[in-house]
């Protein structure tokens, strides 16, 4: 049985953003993306599947520390319990790297359970050890009142920090949103909002590639563009977004940014439904 945009849609949610209010979109937590490719810069690690033999071997030659990193970055889950052990160790602890590490692995709740004050606690102290990493963690956490109260203000001097000093994408995408909803501003601003979603989506943030090809789409802080808008969301949907693939299926199904095509439109619908592989 083919799927159908509405059917789709119908098991979405979206946004309430003036702007991108009647889109019928599934939208992603940002958060469940893979790790911003600057946690990831001092991991180089072949898959098993590459070099044919287990992975054991080579991660106990690895120095403690960067094992634990690996476990944590990669969501090795056997690896969660040693790597909390190993940042908690009294050698480990007071270095701004593995507090870092400790409040990702209580934010997340990688083995343990979310614990919003030791998350909150960890990230504000590897902050003031200078790692400004950290910055888009206590951003979110002001934001959401996660282990703190919630400061828009202050989530917004992080996010900028984070983006602006290690161009965390994260948190450019995450400016960009509150600009777009007016998050401790006095109005929403819908051209500031575009141009930081705009600078994540550059940065091959694929829930930013989704957002920026709605806002093209629908004319929110730009001119509307269907060819960007079809663009952007194709490739979000080819990153395995959604959303982007019901949206291109629209978009397929209406002629909009590209020529009409059904069976493409069906195809994406399909893709979105799990009923069909990108391949």
């Amino acid at each position: 049985m083919t799927a159908s945009a509405d059917a789709i849609a119908d098991r979405s949610f979206a946004y309430g953003d003036p702007c991108l209010r009647n889109l019928g979109r599934v939208v992603s937590e940002p958060e469940s993306q893979a790790k911003n490719r600057l946690e990831r810069k001092n991991i180089s690690v072949l898959s098993v599947g590459t070099i044919g033999f287990s992975m054991e071997p080579f991660l106990k030659n690895m120095e403690p520390m960067e094992r634990a990193r690996y476990y944590v970055l990669n969501k090795v889950s056997s690896g969660y319990t040693e790597a909390l052990e190993i940042f908690s160790d009294p050698e480990n602890v007071n270095t701004p790297v593995a507090q870092y590490f400790l409040g990702m692995i209580y934010y997340h709740g990688l083995g343990v359970p979310k614990d919003a004050e030791k998350a909150f606690r960890f990230m504000s102290i590897s902050y003031e050890g200078k790692n400004l990493n950290a910055s888009y963690y206590l951003g979110m956490m002001y934001l959401k009142g996660f282990g703190t109260k919630k400061i828009p203000n202050k989530a917004m001097m992080h996010l900028k920090e984070a983006a602006n000093t290690v161009g965390d994408s994260r948190a450019e995408l995450q400016v960009g949103l509150m600009y777009l909803r007016g998050e401790g501003l006095l109005a929403p601003d819908e051209e500031k909002a575009f141009k930081w979603v705009e600078k994540a989506a550059l940065h091959s943030n694929v829930e930013a590639k989704f957002i920026l090809g709605q806002m093209y789409r629908t004319g929110c802080g730009c001119d509307v563009e269907m060819a960007s808008a079809f663009r952007h969301l194709e490739s979000a949907a080819k990153k395995g977004h959604k959303g982007a693939q019901i949206l291109l299926g629209n978009m397929y199904l209406k002629g909009e940014g590209v020529r009409s095509n059904k069976a493409m439109a069906e195809h994406w619908y399909n893709v979105a439904d799990g009923k069909e592989s990108l391949t």
